[in-house]
């Protein structure tokens, strides 16, 4: 089968809160709280928001939110949750194997950086049909798929090497890089 990184992964946690919020300011925490990621709070309104966090594969993301929401002091009242698991490691080498191509969170079309995968998946499938429509009628090879998303992985890459180097700074070195911008 196709080799996947195992130690690339962040579990996260999100619920859905109500409490009171500056709807025009969507945060996001860096720090111990979420070690090898980070926590949000993104507004839906002045009375909801989505409270989250990612952090490494071995934390309980749960347990992490809760951390993150007694040290913010976030007065909330939980409406829904939700879990997850999101790919954030590098593309991979090899997201095709005999008839298999993997697309979306299963090829790590993900962004490392943010996480986010729902842009970068949805190019990935374009590229995956234009790899089917040309092996079906022109009989290219499927293997082609690989070289056809050397683009898409250039730039998941990037975000590879951002996420690297945020985990390898400091929670000071993080805040001072924060102010200067």
């Amino acid at each position: 089968g196709i080799q996947v990184p195992s130690g690339n992964f962040v579990n996260a946690f999100q619920i859905r809160a109500k409490g009171k919020f500056d709807k025009d300011f969507a945060e996001l925490h860096f720090g111990n709280f979420a070690p090898g990621f980070f926590a949000w709070v993104i507004p839906e309104s002045k009375e909801t928001a989505r409270i989250g966090i990612g952090c490494k594969a071995n934390s309980n993301a749960k347990q992490c939110l809760e951390e993150f929401l007694q040290k913010k002091n976030l007065q909330v009242q939980k409406i829904d949750e939700l879990a997850g698991i999101i790919p954030a490691g590098p593309p991979l080498k090899e997201a095709v194997k005999g008839n298999a191509l993997l697309v979306g969170d299963a090829g790590f079309h993900t962004k490392a950086s943010t996480g986010g995968g729902l842009v970068t998946g949805s190019i990935a499938a374009g590229i995956a049909a234009e790899s089917i429509t040309e092996h079906l009628r022109n009989n290219k090879p499927l293997k082609n798929y690989g070289k056809n998303l050397s683009a898409l992985n250039k730039d998941l890459l990037l975000h590879w090497k951002i996420r690297n180097f945020l985990n390898s700074s400091s929670d000071e070195a993080l805040n001072k890089l924060f102010v200067k911008m």
